[in-house]
């Protein structure tokens, strides 16, 4: 099933509140002597939970359709972080005009190499990039300052979750620093519906996690 894009869906929301985070999916035991200890149960996938702004009745009744239509079984739409729609020191965006930067590998299971950025471009931690791959979207964040070479490469950039799929063929997958998104899904369960006050509705709310096949 197609997902919605940006302007049908998460642009018309009237949000109060939102978080997005990576999750952690790990099994836990604990030693006898007290330590825990962890392993990775399966792939860090982005959350998060959005909260509607209260409104009028009649906007009430057009935010809900929008969320409930999104309940429906395989129904899927982009969502961006406006908090974080770009790099730290590029913060309109306009940096990296006429260039597209692309993965042309991995160093480990937790850096990246690109090349085709503009040289001398700036990366912080927090920074965050979506890159495709047939068909599937990823997402990550920086985790080190860095600064692209005089050849517009960037030769071990460090990100917060592990590289996902093992011998995936990342080369030449384009790079998106600008408004980078996710593909995600409202959790079943998780909708708190609009409460009706003689003046206004409040309280809808849902929590979504990413989805990574477009």
């Amino acid at each position: 099933m197609a997902y919605t894009t940006l302007v049908n869906f998460f642009d018309k929301l009237k949000i109060a509140d939102f978080s997005m985070y990576p999750d952690a999916s790990l099994i836990t035991s604990q030693t006898g002597g007290g330590d825990i200890l962890t392993a990775e149960n399966g792939p860090r996938l982005w959350k998060g939970r959005i909260t509607l702004a209260p409104m009028s009745h009649a906007n009430a009744r057009i935010q809900s359709n929008l969320v409930n239509t999104m309940m429906n079984a395989g129904a899927k739409f982009e969502v961006i972080d406006k908090k974080n729609q770009y790099p730290l020191e590029d913060p309109k965006g306009t940096l990296t005009q006429g260039y597209v930067p692309k993965v042309s590998g991995s160093t480990s299971g937790s850096t990246f190499v690109l090349t085709a950025a503009r040289p001398g471009y700036v990366l912080n931690p927090g920074d965050r990039f979506a890159y495709r791959i047939n068909g599937k979207r990823y997402y990550n964040e920086v985790t080190n300052r860095q600064i692209a070479t005089i050849n517009g490469g960037f030769v071990a950039l460090p990100v917060m979750c592990p590289i996902r799929g093992p011998g995936t063929p990342l080369n030449n997958a384009t790079v998106i620093f600008q408004r980078p998104s996710i593909v995600a899904q409202i959790i079943p369960g998780s909708v708190s519906q609009f409460v009706f006050n003689p003046s206004h509705a409040e309280g809808m709310s849902f929590d979504f996690i990413q989805v990574i096949k477009e």
